[in-house]
């Protein structure tokens, strides 16, 4: 195919396949699949790249939300159906933020828990445009990996998460044009509790109403 035939093709939005793992790469002898590559680019769960695509993956599991839902390089990380008191179905973009104690590497101390709550442009995938500068959701969930034992620390298992719900309204009015916001802003200026993975769905649909 020349470039000029593919050229009619640029201004399509290519769908997003869910794979099962089984799919077979062409061309390679040893008939390496999906799964291979998984496990060989995303089994450091712990790590800072991966840690926060799993934060995503935990608080849409509590929520209810399908992959498909899920866009790279959107305006905002999920988005909730929300059912309000008079039974409406309102879309609720989500952002999820993710923090941590431990860190891989050798440490003197522990990691300060900040998350990044900085105003951006965001991109729609959709329509290739830019959107103006600004907080794009409606909820943030600030997701802290709480164990502090590098011993025990298991990124499987959520009883080591705990997860803070807040309103973005709320942010914007108390942070402003902050770029990020620690553990203790959230406990006390935004006068936050955490919650388990549980009971994010509940904390969620508090924030909503």
């Amino acid at each position: 195919m020349s470039l000029e035939d593919g050229e009619s093709s640029l201004g399509k939005y290519i769908e997003e396949k869910r794979l099962s793992g089984a799919e077979i790469f062409k061309g390679m002898p040893k008939k390496e699949t999906v799964l291979d590559y998984w496990r060989w680019a995303f089994s450091n769960l712990l790590g800072n790249t991966e840690r926060g695509t799993l934060a995503e993956f935990i608080v849409a599991s509590a929520l209810g939300i399908e992959k498909d839902e899920h866009f790279d390089w959107n305006m905002y990380d999920l988005k909730y159906h929300y059912q309000a008191a008079d039974g409406k179905i309102i879309d609720v973009p989500i952002e999820v933020k993710c923090s941590g104690y431990l860190q891989q590497w050798k440490q003197k101390t522990y990691s300060k828990i900040i998350w990044d709550i900085a105003k951006k442009k965001g991109w729609n995938p959709l329509t290739n445009e830019y959107a103006e500068l600004g907080r794009h959701s409606k909820i943030y969930c600030f997701c802290l990996l709480a164990e502090t034992d590098k011993s025990k620390v298991d990124v499987l298992d959520m009883e080591q998460w705990r997860f803070y719900i807040a309103k973005t309204s709320e942010i914007d009015l108390l942070f402003g044009d902050r770029k990020t916001i620690s553990l203790h802003q959230v406990e006390n200026k935004l006068g936050l509790k955490p919650v388990t993975y549980g009971e994010i769905k509940n904390a969620v649909d508090r924030a909503c109403g």
